[in-house]
């Protein structure tokens, strides 16, 4: 037999879930306006990366630009009447800038590739941020929803909860209520082999029995609260 508290257990229960569910969403769309934050920032870090390989890459190339005018000047003055011995030395300094620019534009060419495949490697990670973001913002919308669809079944909830309070007998409210300010939903709770669900106090038997199948209201040695028995 169920006390005529139990709809208000229910009532108290639900509302009890609800607002820990809606508790649960500013933090949850905290995470994601977290998550968004980082794959921008990420997103950002990987271009400025590109573009001073880039900046790095075209110095290179202007410097073999530099080495490359520097051998043109000195085949030009090797052309033209001047000591043995001097010829030798220029041919010499020339062979050096002819092997710098080498080893320039194999390393520019390494960096090139270096660029190429992380630009691919962005492009990628551009389609996998533009998709996560999509759905980062579905996320984000579905919980916005249900949100307003907690907080539209609480309000229905807790206007049934004082209809119910307010008819219920002004002695029992006010012990209801005296429990609740401590707390709150769950000032009432069901006896469950032979303990308050509550806190986990044990019952004796006879007491168990008179809550939970006389109907009786109990009250909870352990914890204060109200015991009523209720369906299984």
């Amino acid at each position: 037999m169920t006390h005529p508290l139990s709809q208000l257990y229910y009532l108290d229960q639900a509302l009890l879930r609800i607002e820990r569910k809606m508790a649960q969403t500013p933090g949850s769309l905290d995470e994601i306006a977290l998550e968004e934050k980082k794959l921008v920032e990420d997103e950002k870090r990987r271009r400025e990366e590109l573009e001073e390989l880039g900046k790095l890459i075209r110095k290179m190339e202007r410097e073999g630009d530099d080495i490359r005018e520097r051998i043109r000047r000195g085949k030009e003055k090797m052309k033209e009447l001047m000591p043995v011995h001097a010829a030798e030395i220029l041919q010499r300094e020339t062979g050096n800038f002819e092997a710098n620019l080498e080893a320039l534009e194999l390393e520019i060419l390494e960096n090139m590739e270096i660029l190429e495949s992380s630009e691919r490697e962005v492009q990628l990670r551009q389609q996998s941020v533009a998709a996560r973001k999509i759905e980062l913002e579905r996320e984000s919308a579905n919980l916005r929803k249900e949100n307003d669809e907690y907080s539209s079944d609480r309000d229905r909830m807790a206007e049934q909860r004082e209809r119910f309070l307010s008819e219920l007998d002004l002695g029992l409210r006010r012990r209801y209520m005296s429990i609740f300010k401590g707390l709150g939903y769950t000032s009432i709770a069901a006896v469950g082999e032979g303990a308050c669900m509550g806190c986990g106090a044990r019952l004796t038997p006879q007491r168990a029995v008179d809550i939970q199948e006389g109907g009786e209201l109990g009250s909870c040695q352990g914890c204060g609260r109200l015991l009523i028995g209720v369906e299984a």
